[in-house]
């Protein structure tokens, strides 16, 4: 019986903390307008999904040395390169939700992007460049 309690009692909480993030993303403003504006062609990952997806990245990002990692003055440019294929855009902040799309979405609503958090990251699906 002691079991069965802390067993509900744990997915309670986890509820709870799923429910306290979901009001968190409702309140910001500039991330529900990004999330409009980027409109049906996007899937936001589950918490579960962004916590696999930080630490791919970050073994990515130690064995790589930063090899991969790209600035760009006008991401215009890339549209070229990049037109077809997936990326996921990571914002600065932890709360926040990593969202992936297509590059050409992304091209379309980038000032809604980066308006939600300073820094933005776009990754693309399969880490390369």
């Amino acid at each position: 019986m002691n079991d069965e309690l802390k067993l509900k009692c744990e997915k309670l909480k986890e509820r709870n903390k799923k429910y306290i993030l979901k009001m968190h993303w409702n309140r910001n403003v500039l991330l529900q307008e990004c999330l409009h504006a980027l409109g049906k062609d996007i899937y936001i990952l589950s918490s579960d999904k962004n916590k696999e997806l930080i630490n791919k990245l970050n073994v990515f990002i130690s064995v790589k040395n930063n090899s991969y990692k790209k600035s760009m003055n006008n991401i215009n440019d890339l549209l070229i390169d990049y037109k077809n294929e997936v990326f996921y855009i990571i914002w600065d902040e932890k709360s926040l939700p990593i969202v992936r799309t297509d590059f050409s979405n992304i091209i379309q609503e980038i000032e809604s992007i980066t308006a939600v958090s300073f820094d933005t990251w776009l990754i693309k699906n399969d880490f390369s460049v």
